[in-house]
């Protein structure tokens, strides 16, 4: 909250038990401070007395201005503690802005679940029961481009290029990206094992390099888009889509479809449609205010290496697709949907379809 027109304060903020200690507050405290330096030349926290926090404050780059005596006495009618001690005195520390160095080092160090999941996993990724509906999805996305050849296509969170590589041998001029190394790496292997020349590159899909240099878009199954942990960083990859994309071009993806949820069980479907080996979803639970779904993933490396990751993914209603969409130009939208490996325009999207299959066009 502001303090005056050049110092603001840094109110209400706490990690849940179980994550402490894990850098999440100091990267958050710094997320925060790095977001308000343009507006404010000082930031203010006030604290108690306890050493742990204290510390904790002062190596996020927050120095000890002055002290508040009997503030909690003064202020509260009933005794204040944090942990064993009983809170007196309230410290009121102070952070100048500068270029926040140790907020981008701590940052980019910490991987997200999805990074962590996806290396190493090209050879088990191409096993997964999602990953077997291949050619016709294909068949689809050649009717929906009227087998035009001349196209030139983008595969966004291409995986190991399975679409990539069976649009390229049907003819077309194929790109995939893709955040994992190891996926990449994959993927080009493949590629030069069928004799096919396909750029696969690595790149974050919330900062693609292109600018109106393709005709379609394809993101099948979950490529990146509901996988970011905020909803302003899946809107990104939609954003950096659109940029990538020709004036009149086309754009066809899945994604996690937000009627599901209310009226299935998520674990139940997963655990119905997972074959022996592939990854498995355990203690889901679907979170109605921010649509998003919170699961222990287990899964087994190309090493043989065994992982447990806490996940979330994001899923959404039709209407927010069609709202994000239409903000960034695309004028007609169409949403059905989606059958593993059977794309159709005749499937009716329903509260019983898993994923929405939607085609938007400008």
């Amino acid at each position: 909250m502001p303090v005056n027109r050049e110092t603001c304060e840094l109110k209400n903020i706490a990690t849940y038990g179980k994550y402490q200690g894990k850098g999440y507050g100091r990267v958050l405290i710094n997320f925060i401070s790095d977001f308000y330096k343009g507006d404010y030349k000082t930031m203010l926290v006030g604290t108690g007395e306890t050493p742990g926090i204290l510390s904790f404050y002062e190596g996020c780059e927050f120095k000890k201005s002055h002290r508040v005596k009997n503030f909690f006495t003064d202020n509260y009618d009933h005794s204040m503690f944090d942990a064993t001690f009983n809170l007196l005195i309230c410290y009121i520390l102070k952070r100048i802005y500068r270029n926040l160095r140790l907020y981008k080092k701590i940052y980019s160090n910490m991987k997200q679940w999805y990074e962590t999941l996806f290396e190493n996993y090209g050879e088990k990724y191409d096993n997964e029961s999602f990953a077997q509906g291949t050619i016709g999805e294909c068949d689809f996305i050649e009717k929906e481009i009227n087998h035009n050849k001349k196209l030139k296509i983008i595969d966004i969170g291409c995986g190991t290029g399975r679409h990539a590589i069976e649009l390229s041998k049907r003819g077309y001029s194929m790109t995939g990206i893709d955040l994992s190394e190891s996926l990449i790496e994959k993927a080009r292997e493949k590629a030069k094992q069928n004799g096919l020349q396909i750029d696969f590159l690595k790149h974050d899909a919330r900062n693609l390099p292109f600018d109106k240099k393709f005709d379609v878009a394809i993101m099948m199954c979950e490529g990146g888009f509901p996988l970011m942990e905020t909803d302003e960083m899946n809107y990104e990859i939609l954003k950096n889509v659109s940029q990538s994309l020709k004036r009149n071009a086309k754009f066809i993806f899945t994604t996690l479809n937000g009627l599901f949820p209310i009226f299935n069980s998520i674990e139940e479907f997963c655990s119905s449609n997972t074959d022996d080996g592939n990854a498995t979803y355990h203690k889901n639970t679907f979170d109605l205010m921010t649509f998003r779904d919170y699961n222990i993933t287990k899964v087994e490396d190309d090493n043989g290496i065994e992982k447990e990751l806490e996940c979330n993914e994001r899923y959404y209603i039709p209407s927010e697709i069609t709202w994000l969409l239409k903000t960034l130009g695309f004028t007609k939208i169409e949403i059905f949907g989606a059958k593993l490996g059977a794309f159709s325009r005749e499937d009716k999207l329903t509260t019983n379809d898993f994923e929405m299959l939607v085609i938007a066009e400008r």
